[in-house]
């Protein structure tokens, strides 16, 4: 059975973001501060000639119905009414209403409870920055602590790779629904990573991914770690993003 903890306004926050996700795309330049909007002000800002629309799909929402979604997704959720909510998250402008799990909450509430390290970096990492990710991510879980990054392709995968070597586990947040691997060709490490530790998203379940959805990823890696690591990245990088 899952946990379910994330009440029905935070939920409905959630359904949100997710049907506003063409409309935030569009803005994406100001995405962060637009995230940071109530309800109201959000719709307003980036929905255009389809905002009363979408108020009046928000005063439907059922929250029943988001919970037997998750169900059947096998997910858990909690939101920032929950006492456990994790603390970092809360110091951000715009903390996620709901973070959904797979790989089970009380474990994710565990292993982000005790000063993860993130490690993030390029995509077209090169073979030394992949063996440095990994190195890292073997290491830092062989010490004891969890590892946090983003299931991406290059710097992020080979972390997460490192400690599953180690035995250890880590933690991914995506950028879709978290019971979905992103990109796909992850879906391995994906059901690796939920089996002994977990991954997380934002986004309600059977989300798809926008481009707004990755820097908005990067606050929850930062924000859910004590340090950052940030391997092989270019200036203007997602990885410095998240670091800075």
């Amino acid at each position: 059975m899952s946990a379910w903890r994330a009440c029905g306004r935070c939920l409905a926050r959630s359904w949100l973001l997710a049907r506003l996700d063409g409309h935030l795309e569009r803005a994406r330049a100001r995405n962060q501060s637009v995230l940071a909007l109530d309800d109201q002000d959000l719709i307003a800002a980036v929905a255009g000639k389809m905002a009363d629309a979408i108020r009046r799909e928000l005063e439907r929402f059922d929250p029943r119905r988001a919970r037997e979604l998750g169900s059947r997704a096998q997910l858990d959720a909690i939101c920032g009414c929950d006492p456990a909510y994790p603390a970092g998250l809360r110091e951000l402008a715009a903390p996620p209403a709901v973070l959904y799990v797979a790989g089970g909450l009380e474990r994710f509430l565990t292993l982000t409870g005790d000063q993860p390290v993130a490690i993030v970096g390029a995509r077209r990492a090169s073979p030394y920055g992949i063996d440095v990710a990994s190195r890292l991510g073997h290491d830092l879980s062989a010490a004891g602590l969890t590892v946090v990054s983003g299931l991406a392709v290059g710097v992020d995968s080979a972390a997460h790779q490192g400690v599953l070597g180690a035995c250890g586990r880590t933690v991914a947040v995506l950028p879709a629904g978290a019971e979905r691997a992103y990109p796909a060709s992850r879906r391995r490490l994906h059901q690796a990573i939920r089996a002994t530790g977990a991954t997380v998203s934002e986004l309600p379940p059977a989300s798809g991914v926008r481009k707004w959805m990755f820097p908005a990823r990067n606050r929850i890696i930062a924000a859910l770690s004590a340090m950052t690591i940030v391997v092989e990245a270019g200036v203007h990088s997602g990885a410095l993003v998240t670091a800075r």
